[in-house]
């Protein structure tokens, strides 16, 4: 009963799709369900683990293996490693302690090929990427639209005050008073379109939203 128990769960560990492995404190491999061709599990058994791991992740793995056997803690860890063909594939470990006796013996190390998912997130956030750039567009469209409305009218007021103020000033004896009121308009248009830009400009500042009391009615006459 306890041989076809065993047997049963060797043949679970062959055909389950992650990488399962048992690594000592040594870094030596114990057991491995699988491995990536063109190894085979004769040839991972007994050699170090570090063997199969690129240069630049050695360190990295040694640490969290010695850190599970110091502490018990679980890790996660990302590695990649190149197939047969020398494509890379991407890994995701799960680094965690094998006890007995209230101490851990062993490192059990859980690897799932993560490439494909991985390659898709990498699409989506692409994608997500260019519609953002695309959305910019389309906002920088629609405030073009805005800048072009709000300041046409104070600029048109500007140009017809200044011309006015050119056709009065060029009459023999011209009206101080009416100069004086035209470039007073002037300036009051040239303080509308700055209030304008005034507000685009803190609308466009990155600040958190907030709650607060106003007046409905001020609101609605700054709209008319």
């Amino acid at each position: 009963r306890i041989k076809e128990q065993a047997d049963q769960f060797q043949s679970l560990l062959t055909y389950l799709p992650d990488y399962v492995s048992e690594i000592l404190r040594d870094g030596v491999i114990l057991y491995v369900n699988r491995t990536l061709p063109p190894w085979e599990v004769k040839d991972v058994v007994g050699s170090h683990v570090c063997d199969f791991l690129p240069e630049d992740e050695r360190p990295r793995v040694r640490q969290l293996i010695e850190r599970t056997f110091a502490t018990g803690e679980t890790s996660r860890h990302e590695v990649v490693i190149c197939d047969q063909q020398g494509r890379p594939r991407q890994f995701a470990g799960r680094i965690g302690p094998f006890w007995r006796d209230g101490r851990v013996l062993a490192v059990m190390i859980i690897a799932s090929d993560v490439t494909d998912q991985r390659a898709m997130e990498d699409l989506a956030q692409r994608r997500q990427r260019e519609l953002d750039r695309l959305a910019k567009f389309a906002t920088m469209g629609e405030m073009a639209s805005i800048v072009a409305h709000y300041l046409n009218n104070p600029l048109a007021a500007i140009a017809n005050y200044a011309h006015g103020c050119i056709r009065r000033m060029r009459l023999p004896a011209p009206d101080q008073d009416q100069l004086a009121e035209a470039l007073g308009e002037i300036v009051q248009e040239c303080n509308r379109a700055s209030g304008f830009i005034r507000q685009l400009r803190g609308l466009l500042q990155k600040r958190e939203a907030r709650c607060d009391q106003f007046d409905l009615a001020e609101v609605l006459r700054d709209a008319i």
